[in-house]
């Protein structure tokens, strides 16, 4: 689709993958095609294996670092994608050390869970926000940083608007099946379907729906301290916390607002 010219032209190309079949032939292919490699990798071996397991039920850490090094080998862009969770809160910034030691990353990614998707722990954003912050000290010792993070950081000093965090009407997602979509979370929700062919229709009533979220038209967000750093936060945890994706997604909403917080004390 991006070679005919049928997607926007600064159109970057991910793939979202738990990174157990990247070989050397793959990881050659993505450099040289110039696509991002998003892998899920959430601690170290007990951790990771604990949620991330292969169809063969066993656990999926070892095969996922052979992936990494693989795609480092080859000059790949990829980036680590972590999703802070109650097994993981704690060991993160150690993990990321060891990641910056021994897996040759440039930059990694912090995902939060989605609102109410799993029970949480207490104050389970400020706990997230707090890690990170930790992590983001360390990972700067080896000339790494994750990129989300920082930039909503780095939001706060900004005089411009930040963009929205979610890719809603921003972004497509193709599933394996060769379905359309405009979220990769919430395809089986009936809200997100956009078909199966893949000559993408700007006109399509879900894809306008999807690309009038903003956090602007949303009253309670008006008068916030963070608005304008805000990312608006996942549509998916908006959904699963309100059952509209035009809602405020909890746990990015006082995540944010931890951040701000600390960055105000001067701790960031």
């Amino acid at each position: 689709m991006r070679d005919k010219g049928e997607l926007w032209g600064n159109t970057c190309v991910v793939i979202n993958t738990n990174g157990t079949l990247i070989d050397e032939s793959f990881a050659r292919m993505i450099a040289e095609r110039g696509v991002e490699v998003q892998i899920s990798i959430d601690g170290f071996r007990e951790t990771h294996d604990k949620n991330r397991r292969t169809r063969s039920k066993k656990g999926s850490f070892d095969r996922v670092i052979r992936g990494l090094m693989e795609l480092n080998k080859a000059g790949a862009s990829f980036v680590p994608m972590i999703t802070l969770n109650k097994d993981n809160l704690e060991e993160f910034p150690g993990f990321i050390e060891w990641l910056c030691k021994n897996a040759g990353i440039r930059r990694y990614g912090t995902n939060l869970l989605m609102s109410t998707t799993e029970r949480e722990e207490t104050n389970y954003p400020e706990k997230a926000a707090a890690s990170m912050i930790e992590a983001d000290r360390m990972a700067k010792r080896f000339g790494v940083s994750d990129e989300n993070f920082t930039g909503t950081v780095g939001g706060f000093s900004h005089p411009g608007i930040a963009k929205q965090s979610c890719g809603a009407g921003r972004k497509i997602t193709i599933f394996p099946n060769g379905e359309v979509h405009t979220c990769q979370a919430l395809e089986g929700s009936g809200i997100t379907y956009l078909g199966k062919d893949l000559r993408f229709n700007y006109s399509d009533p879900v894809w306008l729906e999807w690309r009038t979220r903003n956090r602007f038209g949303n009253e309670s967000c008006l008068s916030c301290p963070v608005l304008g750093a805000c990312g608006g936060g996942c549509a998916a945890g908006s959904y699963h916390t309100n059952g509209s994706i035009k809602t405020i997604d909890p746990n990015y909403c006082r995540w944010i607002k931890k951040l701000f917080e600390q960055w105000l004390c001067s701790k960031i």
